[in-house]
């Protein structure tokens, strides 16, 4: 859907608030800003937007700051339906797609014609089996976002699970950039999720950022049978990420350590994102004051 060399964004709809953080594609994609605006209380309630025109209107303002209305948007996990199911490595993907389906309609409560459809699919995730995750979500939910999103400017929108919408904003290129490590980190959680030859592997919300950070590169390395070669950062509102992390593996130092304070500049931007290879510069600590980026280039 994205190509290289041009900006994205990724949004997410919470009750509270309108998050979009905006990507710059290069050969390494790097996360350039964060618009966040707050949302009245009652405007979204329980993952359904109760007032479109207030939506709207914070939409269209972030919008006019972004160069494109390429994006990436966070649907609601609780107007959502998933699983995970393993399945034979000798299936093809038509013959997966189907069986899930099939398994699906017996324990989802929502007639299958009524919902739009995901699938993601890890081959070999564990030996001779491949694993596929698939969500669905109710089609007057999906059309309503779209409706809002296009009113907005966002032209050229793709919708996936809310906690997935700031990672997929960023296309990766097999050869380039193959094995990811994200932590984003929210007002008093942090999102870990990896991406391995262009597919979301694996995504917790963590409240113990080291142990579930150690536990994350543990299986991470031990499903795809790979070290991810660069971690992603980003956070906002004057957090301190400190990250300590013993035995990830091999071609890992044994001991990784990482600090770096967020600086906001107003209400709306920071600046606190960050790609760097594993085991190089984990070990810095790293201070921004300006809404301006730059890469902390290691390689």
């Amino acid at each position: 859907m994205f190509s290289l060399f041009q900006s994205s964004s990724g949004i997410y709809i919470s009750e509270n608030e309108i998050v979009l953080v905006q990507v710059e594609q290069g050969k390494i994609p790097v996360l350039s800003k964060i618009l966040r605006a707050p949302l009245p209380q009652g405007t979204v309630e329980k993952g359904e937007i109760k007032n479109e025109g207030q939506v709207l209107a914070v939409l269209k303002k972030m919008r006019e700051k972004v160069d494109t209305g390429i994006c990436v948007v966070g649907l609601p996990v609780i107007k959502c339906y998933s699983a995970i199911q393993d399945f034979p490595s000798a299936m093809n993907d038509d013959q997966i797609k189907q069986t899930a389906l099939s398994k699906a309609a017996s324990f989802i409560p929502v007639p299958l014609a009524n919902l739009e459809y995901q699938f993601s699919i890890v081959k070999d995730s564990k030996p001779n089996t491949s694993t596929v995750f698939i969500a669905g979500i109710e089609k007057p939910v999906l059309d309503s976002n779209k409706k809002l999103f296009e009113a907005a400017g966002f032209d050229n929108c793709q919708f996936v699970l809310e906690n997935l919408a700031l990672i997929k904003a960023i296309p990766v290129k097999i050869h380039e950039l193959p094995n990811i490590m994200f932590v984003h980190n929210f007002n008093h959680s942090f999102l870990i999720s990896s991406v391995f030859h262009g597919r979301v592997f694996d995504g917790i919300l963590s409240h113990n950022l080291g142990h579930d950070f150690s536990n994350s590169f543990h299986s991470y390395i031990q499903q795809s049978g790979s070290v991810p070669t660069h971690v992603v950062f980003s956070g906002n509102d004057d957090a301190l990420l400190s990250i300590k992390v013993k035995d990830l593996g091999p071609n890992v130092p044994k001991f990784i350590s990482a600090q770096f304070k967020v600086n906001v500049e107003g209400n709306t931007s920071s600046d606190s994102d960050l790609i760097v290879p594993v085991g190089l510069a984990l070990s810095y600590s790293v201070f921004r004051k300006k809404s301006s980026f730059e890469l902390l280039n290691l390689l």
